[in-house]
């Protein structure tokens, strides 16, 4: 992870979020809003944790638990309440914040388990 590369996606998915903003009254955009913030608030969720398994502080973990999860949970169930999206739609867009976040995971535990030369395996699932 680089400086760069974290300053991209952080500026895509604000500039996702204006453009859904701009957008809100079309149905396409409230998906994609919540699409954000659930992101956002797995993101979140997972700084904490690596500050928990780490022992020291993960930066973004105070925003993520402070302000990124309860918004995207406040977020799912005013849209859904408001009759905004449907709870179908929500729980997609759910699961592509979770995917996002499931891809980039595996991704690090692949790249890790590459670099591991002594494991007689490359399984990442130990």
């Amino acid at each position: 992870m680089t400086t760069r590369f974290l300053v991209t996606v952080n500026t895509a998915l604000f500039l996702v979020a204006a453009i859904a903003c701009a957008f809100f009254a079309e149905p396409w955009a409230r998906f994609v809003w919540l699409v954000v913030a659930s992101i956002a608030g797995i993101n979140g969720v997972w700084h904490a944790g690596a500050s928990l398994r780490g022992g020291r502080y993960s930066p973004g973990s105070v925003t993520g638990l402070l302000v990124h999860a309860p918004l995207a949970a406040y977020a799912y169930a005013h849209f859904v309440g408001c009759g905004w999206v449907s709870p179908r739609n929500a729980i997609t867009a759910a699961s592509y914040g979770a995917a996002y976040w499931i891809l980039s995971e595996g991704r690090k535990l692949l790249k890790r388990a590459q670099r591991d030369v002594r494991a007689p395996h490359l399984s990442v699932l130990r």
